[in-house]
């Protein structure tokens, strides 16, 4: 996860939110058109500046990227102190640059006018493709593998004079922007933002404070959600037609029937599973003729239409957001020992109250709550007893996944500090009074037995320890 958002979301207030959601859109795309509109002339403005100085327009690109790119983590650096509010009407989550999925669209669309001579005008034809080496060994067009690559395009077009550069980017850019603008007016366009849809969106529970920043005070908040979303349904039309070209099977053991296809990226031992509810799945090929059995399409047909009668349209879901202030306890629920990928999510409850933060999986819950000490025994635990349980052969996880350990160096019993994968700051570790060595080739981190208790009250100011991970280490695989 980009550390870009890992800032503070917070929760707006109702009155903010009392539009009906497809004004919501509405306003949202405008104001995304207006803010669009500003950069344009500010981005035209340092464009200027930079032609007057000889450079070219694709030179000029690679200037506004940068500016892009170091505006977007000020514009990070805001959103810890502005909010939620603040960090969503910015430009936190708008495209960096040209090469993303709408560059790929708007480079192959303006391809293909070229080679149907769509801007002879502009004096841009096929002989200029021909120049840039994009085209097939016929000539006729351009090569499928440079249809949509954008980096490449901006080199091969360095090839050109400098006027007929700027004419070709202009063109493209020109495509880009009405792509963009496309995908917004479509509600398509991924912002990195994931919108939360769900009827009758409410709170399940007061939200439970997990974290409060000892500096500044900012909270850390879990919001427990539940609303109604769709059931994907599939009718027994809709099977037969596109998802049983293999036929009707019945699973031997829950007597459910199932359309059955090869599966789509053609792998030979498996097979694709469709059911009245729910995606397709994939099943080993030998495991269909030894668990289901072939049935008549008539009577999966009884079976199907009986049972898709009886599946709700919606039903109950519940979402788990992590709001408030995220940044103080990024290191700690993120990483290689914590959660592994997460998105940002956006929810409008039934009462207008606008919720933004990390939506986590219900089975990353736990280890979440665990990492910040809810209901953890180690939580309170003193550094002497923590050191006790160390020097007893304990291996103690702190809340950031490192580990304590003891272990010996050249000799000498210490207190080791597993960093576990864990992105380490070396002064952080010499401010807590750990020492370092390579051994083997890999460098380690300890503190001598006589100097580990002072060592370990340092550490556990700003690190807590959440739970004896020596019974993990110790069972059998």
């Amino acid at each position: 996860m980009s550390a870009n958002w890992a800032g503070c979301f917070d929760v707006v207030a109702p009155g903010d939110c009392s539009l009906l959601h497809e004004d919501v859109a509405a306003c949202r795309i405008d104001a995304d058109l207006e803010r669009a509109r500003k950069r344009r002339e500010g981005d035209d403005r340092l464009a200027g500046a930079m032609q007057r100085v000889g450079m070219s327009q694709v030179e000029i690109l690679a200037g506004l990227r940068l500016v892009n790119a170091v505006s977007k983590r000020l514009a990070a650096l805001g959103a810890l102190t502005k909010g939620e509010r603040q960090s969503l009407s910015g430009e936190l989550f708008r495209p960096e640059d040209v090469t993303d999925e709408y560059g790929k669209a708007a480079l192959t669309r303006l391809y293909r006018e070229v080679e149907r001579n769509q801007h002879a005008a502009a004096g841009i034809g096929m002989k200029d493709l021909e120049r840039m080496g994009v085209l097939n060994k016929e000539k006729t067009t351009v090569r499928e593998a440079y249809a949509g690559n954008v980096e490449q395009f901006l080199n091969r077009i360095m090839v050109l004079h400098v006027e007929k550069q700027n004419r070709f980017f202009e063109l493209f850019y020109e495509r880009y922007l009405e792509a963009v603008e496309a995908a917004k007016r479509a509600g398509a366009f991924d912002f990195g933002v994931e919108e939360i849809r769900a009827l009758n969106l409410g709170s399940v529970a007061e939200p439970q404070t997990l974290f409060v920043d000892p500096s500044s005070g900012a909270r850390t908040m879990l919001h427990e959600l539940e609303g109604e979303v769709d059931v994907l349904r599939h009718t027994f039309a809709e099977a037969a037609g596109s998802f049983a070209s293999e036929g009707f099977y019945r699973n031997k053991r829950s007597g459910r029937i199932y359309a059955v296809s090869p599966h789509h990226d053609t792998r030979p031992g498996e097979v694709l599973l469709t059911g009245v509810k729910g995606p397709r799945r994939g099943l080993e090929a030998y495991e269909l003729a030894e668990k289901y059995e072939l049935v008549e399409r008539e009577e999966a047909r009884g079976w199907w239409d009986a049972e898709h009668a009886k599946t709700p349209a919606t039903e109950a879901q519940r979402f788990h957001i992590l709001g408030g202030a995220i940044f103080p306890i990024y290191d700690r629920v993120m990483g290689s020992s914590g959660i592994q990928s997460v998105k940002i999510a956006r929810a409008i409850l039934a009462d207008g109250t606008a919720l933004v933060g990390l939506n986590l999986s219900p089975s990353d819950v736990p280890g979440v709550k665990q990492r910040l000490g809810i209901g953890t025994p180690l939580a309170e635990a003193t550094p002497d007893e923590i050191l006790d349980q160390v020097l007893g052969g304990s291996m103690i996880e702190l809340d950031n996944g490192w580990r304590l350990t003891r272990g010996r160096i050249a000799g000498d019993e210490v207190v080791e500090v597993v960093l576990n994968g864990v992105p380490a700051n070396r002064e952080e570790l010499r401010r807590y009074g750990l020492s370092e060595e390579i051994v083997g080739y890999k460098r380690r981190w300890f503190a001598p037995q006589g100097g580990a208790a002072s060592a370990l009250r340092r550490l556990l100011l700003h690190r807590r320890a959440i739970r004896d991970t020596s019974a993990m280490m110790s069972a059998p695989e």
